[in-house]
């Protein structure tokens, strides 16, 4: 049934398929490339902790030049029709299914690592530069945890809704150095929900949370959230590019098989 397909088929079949991944190449190149940018020239806390985007944007970019290489040497192919460019458009499709795979997993495996590095890496920053205003790094980086928690409308960085990272920050002791026992500020404004005593000198995050005085999320799982949605992206990348893959795969065997080509004069 196969051999019977007009021989138009065989030609305007794979230059559709091989222009899919041109476009698919671009697509994730045009992505990949946004995304690298933007986490590399943020120039706030977000842009840092959204962990592993970078990595992931620059896998995209790869598979996107891998998508674009091989729809260009498919059409070429299929334009030329020497067999021996079959064969090795098949072992380049195999290396880079394989590849796209591996690399998913790679990124996979590390995350829960590189979530914790990230989150001690945090909190290093936050108790050495935090409201720390003798050093240029200790005002740029608490104007960047200050404009962060205010656009977010979450509030700290500690990865535990409970925890109040503030207390061991530059900002606490130093804002509270004239103030007694009975008013000491615990929370920054860019904290709270309204200028209210009960959000800034709250003794109890969690409890000044719940009554809704201070931002009911920490930072943390705010930008933790992106790394789910970044690995989520990858898994439907690399699951869209196997499947196109695969499809050329079958079609290259079947081709070489029933095509027109598959004759004793096809050429060499």
């Amino acid at each position: 049934m196969l051999s019977r397909l007009p021989p138009l088929f065989w030609r305007i079949f794979p230059l559709v398929l091989y222009g899919s991944f041109i476009v698919s190449g671009i697509v994730l190149i045009a992505s990949g490339a946004v995304r690298a940018k933007r986490v590399s020239n943020k120039d706030d806390l977000l842009g840092y902790a959204e962990v592993g985007s970078y990595a992931k944007g620059v896998t995209s970019i790869g598979l996107g030049l891998a998508d674009l290489l091989l729809g260009i040497a498919g059409i070429a192919t299929t334009l030329l029709g020497y067999r021996w460019m079959y064969f090795a458009l098949m072992a380049a499709l195999l290396l880079t299914l394989l590849s796209s795979i591996i690399t998913y997993y790679g990124i996979r495996l590390n995350a829960v690592e590189d979530v914790k590095e990230t989150r001690n890496t945090i909190r290093e920053m936050m108790i050495k530069f935090y409201g720390n205003n003798s050093i240029s790094d200790g005002r740029e980086f608490t104007e960047m945890i200050n404009t962060m928690q205010s656009d977010r409308s979450c509030c700290g960085l500690s990865g535990v809704e409970k925890e109040n990272i503030f207390l061991v920050t530059p900002w606490h002791r130093l804002i509270n150095v004239n103030n007694n026992a009975k008013h000491v500020i615990t929370l920054p404004d860019s904290c709270c929900t309204s200028h209210l005593d009960e959000c800034r000198l709250a003794k109890d995050i969690k409890a000044a949370r719940e009554a809704g005085y201070v931002h009911n999320e920490d930072c943390l799982y705010s930008l933790f959230k992106a790394f789910d949605g970044y690995l989520l992206l990858m898994l439907i990348e690399v699951f869209l590019c196997s499947i196109m893959h695969l499809i050329t795969l079958v079609y290259i065997v079947v081709y070489l098989k029933f095509g027109p080509e598959s004759s004793s004069t096809a050429s060499e």
